[in-house]
């Protein structure tokens, strides 16, 4: 999805509906965010022999190879490797649209304002 800058007319009724309780937006938004950062989401392949553990903003923060996956030859173990981190980034994505998406900002979700690189 690419946004387009509103005209004039449309940013006049996002401002309308900007919330009223700016303070409370900035609450939500902050809890949010220190729940998908916070937060582990798991990405696997391989049958689950290899898995990665990535938090909503896609750092990495562990990777488990499991005894059968030890018996993959060393390209097809970094493939396996290589899909278990691009699953749990996805999955982070995921949960951090998910996350933002419930918190409003002119009428709009949040998540409606993430760069395209945090589209699934």
């Amino acid at each position: 999805m690419v946004l387009q800058r509103p005209d004039p007319a449309q940013l006049r009724e996002m401002l309308a509906d900007f919330p009223e309780d700016f303070d409370a937006f900035r609450r939500d938004a902050r809890d949010s965010l220190l729940e998908v950062a916070q937060s582990e989401y798991t990405g696997s392949a391989a049958e689950g022999q290899v898995e990665a553990r990535c938090n909503g903003f896609g750092v990495l923060t562990g990777i488990t190879i499991h005894r059968g996956a030890r018996d993959l030859d060393n390209l097809t173990l970094g493939d396996a490797v290589a899909e278990a981190v691009r699953n749990a980034e996805a999955a982070g994505r995921q949960a951090f649209r998910g996350q933002l998406g419930a918190t409003m900002l002119g009428g709009r979700s949040l998540a409606d304002y993430l760069p395209t690189f945090m589209a699934d």
